[in-house]
């Protein structure tokens, strides 16, 4: 059922980010102590989108390009998690926690 994949893809997700050590093998570069104006912006943005999908979709970055639509989603996604909230570190975590259940609860993982 589609409600407890994204049941225990968010509570994944919030253990991932949660975990310095565990969050640094999908999030290797990304400062989860940064302001989410900037932590979550530009290309930092998609750096985080990119390792996620990467990881989670079992790709390496040449297919990328093939996700295009996905990748766009995913900023999408991202812009509108943070809207309104105050550019802190915990914003750009709880986003990141959003971002990440999105990836892991889609049709891309939950189908192979």
């Amino acid at each position: 059922n589609q409600v407890s994949i994204v049941k225990l893809a968010a509570e994944y997700c919030h253990e991932l980010v949660e975990s310095g050590t565990l969050r640094s093998m999908v999030w290797s570069t990304t400062n989860f102590g940064e302001a989410s104006n900037t932590a979550l912006a530009g290309a930092k943005k998609d750096k985080i989108i990119d390792d996620m999908i990467m990881r989670f979709w079992n790709l390496q970055s040449i297919q990328l390009v093939d996700y295009n639509m996905e990748r766009a989603e995913l900023s999408m996604l991202i812009d509108e998690l943070k809207f309104g909230l105050t550019s802190n570190s915990t914003t750009t975590r709880n986003v990141i926690k959003g971002a990440c259940t999105a990836a892991l609860s889609s049709a891309h993982v939950t189908m192979l």
